[in-house]
């Protein structure tokens, strides 16, 4: 239904070539969302004229959109986070990286309203009130701040630019830390990594994906890892939450399969009916032990934006 040309809303069409600022997607909506917040008054069968309001709640996006709508830099640079202040480190030996090392002891308090101190790094959590401030600060000095480019008409379209920005599983897990880490696993480049089992235990890999007969409600059926490249996003899917585990047992170390296993937990949790603040509590757990033990068995250059993401997830 929602593919529907009747459905579909095409608020603004960008041709050029560069991406255009987020702010001049958003003027182009932004007049009739104002008016919509204020009230529209519609005739609605049977129930004569009544006035419809609509407010923007929530969006989401990747992170190249999730920056562009929220002003701030992309996910290489300095404090590209949208839900903490931790700066990142450039990557040693590469150009235009950033990773993100775990912090243990982060901070669950919030700065003050007058914005970040950048006398100390740490992922001190962002929130509406000071998002505002750290933007408007940047335009006042006409440079990034605190990760912001300057202000972001989300600001006057939702009370929570940085509680509304979703992050998304499609995009953070199956499509992000998920299909990094089978790469890390099965892929040629990185058969040098710590964990890998390229040059060990490919073909027992894909004997046991080929071998595995899915349910009827799984539309596609597990491809070799030869193929990863041509890998669907309901392929990765299926992978991370169901198969990773049997088909990787025996293969990884006990280390390794535990430490793996721990995020498939914590996404599974999340991705319950009903999740309790005990749930919440055992993810922020499980979501520890796995930052944890990341950089002694994978290496600190594999923590980009996305791993680091992983930590705002029982907060979200």
């Amino acid at each position: 239904m929602r593919f529907k040309k009747e459905n579909i809303l095409v608020p603004a069409l960008w041709c050029g070539p560069v991406k255009p600022h987020g702010n001049t997607l958003l003027k182009a909506i932004f007049p009739d969302l104002q008016v919509l917040q204020k009230g529209v008054d519609m005739d609605i069968p049977k129930h004569n004229v009544q006035t419809v309001t609509g407010i923007v709640i929530c969006g989401t996006g990747d992170l190249p959109a999730r920056a562009m709508m929220l002003n701030m830099v992309a996910h290489n640079g300095e404090s590209a986070c949208q839900r903490c202040y931790q700066r990142g480190e450039p990557r040693e030996g590469t150009f235009g990286v950033r990773v993100f090392p775990y912090l243990p002891n982060r901070s669950k308090e919030l700065l003050p309203k007058e914005g970040a101190n950048f006398n100390q790094d740490g992922m001190y959590p962002r929130d509406d009130a000071n998002f505002n401030v750290d933007g408007i600060r940047a335009l006042t000095i006409a440079k990034h701040y605190a990760g912001l480019k300057g202000t972001t008409l989300l600001s006057k379209l939702t009370l929570l630019p940085v509680k509304g920005t979703g992050i998304d599983a499609m995009h953070l897990i199956y499509a992000g830390c998920g299909r990094k880490m089978l790469k890390m696993f099965v892929d040629e480049k990185h058969s040098e990594v710590k964990g890998s089992v390229y040059k060990t235990h490919k073909t027992i890999v894909d004997e046991r994906l080929l071998n595995i007969k899915p349910p009827a409600y799984i539309t596609r059926v597990p491809k070799s890892t030869v193929e990863l490249a041509d890998w669907k996003t309901s392929m990765h899917k299926s992978f991370f939450l169901y198969y990773s585990l049997p088909v990787l047992k025996g293969i990884f170390t006990d280390l390794n399969l535990r430490h793996f296993s721990s995020l498939v937990a914590a996404v599974q949790l999340l991705n319950s009916d009903c999740v309790k603040e005990n749930d919440l509590k055992n993810v922020e757990d499980l979501i520890d032990k796995f930052m944890s033990y990341f950089k002694d068995l994978y290496g600190c250059e594999f923590l980009t934006l996305n791993f680091h993401l992983l930590c705002h997830l029982p907060t979200l």
